[in-house]
């Protein structure tokens, strides 16, 4: 699991099946506290994520289309984390997927392991 402590390291199973679920939670709609709980572990991720991406961002070049990428999703993404749904199902597994649509943008940006 994710957690807001920048010395963890991410994830990326736990991330890919948190994003999985979020899909499952848009098609299937399931009770607003089901999916608060959900809500919850992909907000961790993208946390960590802009984190990293900030990080990343600082240290491309000035002007550079690398950089100028991951400001763009570092935006997105902070947009969808302010977005506050409304209490119904419908609400609540639509903001599931913004955040999924926020993380698959900056996870992209993941280093592969070596």
């Amino acid at each position: 699991m994710i957690t807001s402590h920048s010395h963890r390291r991410l994830d990326r199973d736990q991330i890919r099946a948190d994003m999985s679920q979020a899909v499952d939670a848009y098609v299937q709609i399931p009770p607003a506290r089901e999916t608060a709980r959900l809500t919850t572990r992909l907000t961790r991720h993208l946390t960590s994520l802009i984190r990293m991406t900030e990080r990343q961002a600082a240290a491309c070049a000035p002007g550079s289309v690398d950089r100028f990428m991951r400001q763009a999703s570092l935006e997105r993404a902070r947009a969808a984390l302010a977005e506050r749904p409304e209490r119904d199902p419908q609400s609540a597994a639509a903001h599931v997927l913004t955040l999924y649509w926020a993380l698959l943008q900056l996870v992209d940006y993941l280093r592969e392991p070596t």
